[in-house]
């Protein structure tokens, strides 16, 4: 059997400038869209909506939809650093499309017609097509994606493949985490740690903690500790990353920060450092006594 674990070594990021990864994590997200709306279309609905999201497979370093209660189980995957569509069935690759030089529609069309070999005409359903949420650009309206610059797409790989380390760790040391995904909509990875878990809705506690190829906030990577509710006490100083205070609040650590420590090593205890830090700060903000 496949091993899909996580653990590895960390990945040296900044072999691309993060300023050269906006172009390239735009076309992942709306790649990304294809494993969601298969998600939507064949695996039983979760009321978390977690039936729509990924995981990173550690062996294969890849995202993986969930998979369907099917014998054998289907699921799909999307390659970042290949930029490839993948079908797996019983955890093994069965097809394969790589998305350079086609557009959304035709990826969805492989899709359709892939289960039409695994599970016959007559079960194959048309896919269900989330929301793009990204500008018009390479893959929609017909046009195709573009494989370029190639050691970008490696480069995004590698940011959601540390991520992932990161984030079992987390996980492996808080007892009420969820699991860790990539949510399709935002295109981030991430783990939520609830504080009152007996409760629910708006107003129960929790700390967010993940990682972002890119949104309106920041073009570029990073890093996120989300305290909520938003707190109203002024943030305490960190000695890794900063605040972000307009619109949303948070602990944010930037690409841009992060690259400039020298080696694979060092960036791994500094993520590792602004995560645990962060937390803690969150937990004092949000009146936990730790």
């Amino acid at each position: 059997m496949t091993d899909h674990s996580t653990t590895g070594p960390w990945q040296p990021l900044g072999r691309v400038s993060p300023t050269e990864l906006i172009e390239p994590r735009f076309q992942l997200h709306r790649a990304a869209q294809v494993v969601s709306g298969f998600g939507a279309t064949y695996v039983e609905h979760a009321e978390d909506f977690s039936h729509t999201s990924l995981e990173w497979l550690g062996a294969e370093r890849v995202l993986a939809g969930q998979p369907t209660q099917s014998n054998p189980p289907v699921r799909l995957t999307l390659d970042l650093g290949g930029f490839a569509l993948g079908v797996l069935a019983q955890e093994t690759e069965v097809g394969r499309f790589t998305l350079d030089g086609h557009s959304l529609d035709d990826a969805y069309a492989w899709v359709e017609q892939m289960m039409r070999n695994v599970f016959g005409s007559d079960a194959v359903k048309r896919l269900e097509r989330p929301e793009v949420p990204t500008p018009p650009g390479p893959g929609l309206d017909g046009t195709p994606f573009a494989l370029a610059p190639s050691e970008a797409f490696a480069e995004l790989s590698r940011w959601f493949g540390d991520a992932a380390l990161v984030l079992q760790g987390v996980a492996s040391k808080e007892p009420t985490a969820s699991p860790f995904r990539c949510w399709p909509h935002h295109f981030d990875i991430a783990v939520l740690i609830p504080l009152d878990v007996r409760e629910h809705g708006e107003t129960a506690r929790s700390i967010g903690v993940g990682m972002t190829p890119g949104d309106d906030s920041y073009p570029e990577p990073y890093w996120y500790v989300l305290p909520w509710p938003q707190p109203d006490g002024t943030p305490p100083p960190l000695p890794v990353g900063s605040w972000h205070t307009e619109g949303w609040y948070g602990a944010v650590l930037t690409a841009r920060d992060l690259v400039s420590q020298p080696g694979g090593d060092r960036q791994h205890s500094t993520v590792e450092e602004f995560v645990r830090h962060a937390i803690a700060a969150s937990r004092r903000l949000l009146g936990e006594k730790i």
